[in-house]
């Protein structure tokens, strides 16, 4: 029996720890909206720079993610930033997320064109 009831705990730190990322980015580049929905809404539109952010926090993910699948957390899944960071939160391997990655592709059409995105930078990464 899984403690499914880590995935709020997570959802809630990365929510927080996003938001801090966020705000110190504004702080340096001296705009002062950090807190608005504005920004929020510019962050959210802007590719680039949420990969970049993601990039800051998947560190932050692997690890509070490996403490709490230590603790029997088997709902990654159930996770809001599942689609985010799925090798993250699930601990998988570059093979086992490939794999994963490839069985969505054939899954659903209509989302092919982004785990094929994420299929290549798996392998340029390697």
């Amino acid at each position: 029996m899984g403690w499914c009831s880590a995935t709020e705990i997570i959802d809630n730190a990365l929510e927080a720890a996003e938001r801090a990322v966020a705000a110190a980015w504004q702080i340096a580049s001296g705009n002062e909206d950090a807190r608005t929905p504005e920004f929020a809404n510019a962050l959210n539109a802007d590719p680039a720079l949420r990969a970049k952010i993601d990039d800051v926090l998947r560190p932050f993910v692997v690890k509070i993610a490996t403490k709490l699948r230590g603790e029997d957390w088997d709902c990654e899944q159930d996770s809001d930033y599942f689609d985010r960071f799925p090798q993250e939160l699930t601990g998988w391997t570059d093979t086992e997320y490939a794999q994963w990655l490839t069985e969505q592709i054939a899954d659903d059409p209509l989302k092919a064109a982004k785990y094929t995105d994420r299929l290549h930078v798996l392998q340029m990464k390697g």
